[in-house]
């Protein structure tokens, strides 16, 4: 399914029934597929919503709509596009901090436009720095990298294989610009 957010089209995932909703936000340069495994357990006894962020997977958007506050506000966008109103909101790798600036602005059960807001700062650390630069000057030779430490055991090629596969589909630009972000 598709929904609109910023003028764009969003790619989310729903599915599962229950009376708890999980929402899975992927790692800056994964997709919502990191979640299908854990979702597809997950779904026999809770709805599951999942999405491509801005800059990832099938959500293509410009570099300059991958912003923190623009992530913030998809997960939002894809929240009441979903109408969810209360939800365990499961965060990978960076996406955490989305997770948790969305739970600040909407503390409570509501979550209308007048719900409380605070803005955060984020200025990235000088190894996501070094990082953003490889993914811009050697794209393959970076995420190597990156997926070697993030799946370091020896019996996993498969594994590293699939993740390779999602980062190269988001790009080099693409990736770098959510790592900054």
């Amino acid at each position: 399914m598709f929904v609109e957010a910023h003028g764009r089209r969003v790619h989310t995932i729903s599915f599962g029934a229950g009376e708890r909703t999980i929402v899975g936000l992927s790692g800056a340069i994964g997709t919502w597929e990191i979640w299908q495994q854990p979702f597809e357990l997950l779904s026999r006894r809770h709805r599951v919503v999942a999405y491509d962020h801005f800059g990832a997977g099938e959500t293509h958007v410009p570099p300059e709509l991958v912003t923190f506050d623009n992530q913030v506000e998809l997960l939002e966008a894809v929240l009441d596009a979903h109408e969810v109103e209360r939800c365990v909101l499961a965060g990978d790798s960076t996406m955490v901090a989305v997770a948790v600036e969305a739970a600040l602005r909407h503390p409570g059960p509501d979550r209308s436009p007048g719900a409380r807001r605070r803005g955060v700062v984020h200025r990235p650390s000088r190894v996501t720095e070094g990082f953003v630069a490889g993914l811009r000057s050697d794209f393959e030779a970076t995420i190597d990298s990156f997926v070697a430490v993030c799946i370091p055991e020896d019996d996993s090629s498969h594994l590293r294989e699939w993740l390779r596969d999602i980062i190269r589909r988001t790009g080099a630009e693409r990736a770098a610009a959510l790592a900054e972000s």
